[in-house]
């Protein structure tokens, strides 16, 4: 199903419209596109729409012919952007001392299943499933994917949705008469544009859509936001509610911090990064990212404080 356009404000040389897709990327995908006039935003619309459904051709882990579903048969070598998403998945990995590793769906299946049948995983059941994800089961060698182990556990969905919303939103800025264009692809936001565009984080205490964000920032150029959290999807295991995110480590969920939103160059890193401060907690998360270039973040603590970086606050002022 899809919706637009619909014009909503002012931008740099005309309208922005707002255009809502379902279901794609398993998800709802809005654009808004600030353009000179309809025709033009439909154009970009269009474009946009064609560069998703090119690159699910590429990375989706439920297209049975995809070329990550092809690669992990062993029916085909990655091509340049599958294994441009593969380094990049790579590098993330190894940097983050394994806080994100694309393998953390096997633990989730494991989760889900504890939670139908009322039961914990073991202590030492645990600590296995923690150990057979740890190595990556293949590497890059000057700029060649070679495969060393079992591929089948790999999904890279939220970093490819990332990856996805990023491509999307530069498809879309190049369409003459395009003044600027933001991606929100289930919440992964990638924006492309001299106009800034305003965006609300939910309240993880709250989350729910008439409740007013917890803080609004804005972003400007190329530039992506992401949240990772536990408010809405989780585990109930033995009477206890466990969120869904789980530290690949140890196997085990993550109880605190409750939310983490992070700006960033790009979706994709936003994404990613989001995932690697929640997971390495406070104040180790903190420093990971102090070091990354245009990173700011928002930490929500599971006794409700907040804090946040001098690269966040600035993201606040327009």
């Amino acid at each position: 199903m899809s919706a637009g356009p619909v014009p909503e404000q002012a931008s740099g040389r005309g309208e922005r419209f707002v255009y809502r897709h379902e279901p794609v990327l398993g998800t709802v995908v809005e654009f808004r596109i600030g353009a000179a006039t309809p025709e033009i935003a439909d154009r970009a619309d269009a474009r946009m729409l064609a560069e998703i459904d090119r690159l699910s051709g590429l990375f989706s882990v439920y297209d049975d012919g995809s070329e990550l579903n092809r690669w992990q048969r062993g029916e085909a070598d990655p091509g340049p952007e599958l294994s441009a998403l593969l380094t990049d998945s790579l590098h993330w990995q190894r940097t983050s001392g394994g806080a994100y590793n694309p393998a953390v769906g096997v633990l989730t299946k494991r989760w889900a299943r504890a939670a139908s049948e009322d039961r914990e995983p073991s202590s030492a059941e645990l600590a296995d499933l923690a150990a057979s994800i740890a190595e990556p089961p293949y590497r890059c060698t000057d700029g060649r994917i070679e495969t060393i182990g079992d591929l089948s556990a790999l999904s890279f969905n939220s970093f490819a949705k990332g990856r996805i919303a990023d491509l999307a939103a530069a498809a879309g800025s190049e369409v003459d008469g395009v003044d600027d264009v933001t991606v929100n692809a289930g919440g992964d936001l990638a924006h492309r544009g001299p106009t800034p565009v305003s965006v609300g984080i939910e309240d993880p205490a709250r989350p729910y859509d008439n409740v007013a964000p917890l803080a609004v920032v804005w972003l400007r150029s190329s530039a992506g936001l992401a949240t990772s959290g536990n408010s809405r999807r989780g585990f109930r295991v033995g009477g206890r509610w466990f969120g869904h995110l789980l530290d690949p480590r140890t196997a085990r969920p993550i109880d605190d911090p409750r939310s983490v939103s992070v700006i960033a160059p790009d979706a994709a890193t936003a994404d990613v990064v989001a995932t690697i401060v929640a997971v390495l907690g406070v104040p180790a998360g903190a420093a990971f990212a102090a070091p990354l270039d245009r990173v700011g973040w928002l930490i929500v603590r599971a006794d409700g404080s907040v804090s946040s970086d001098e690269r966040w606050a600035a993201s606040r002022r327009r």
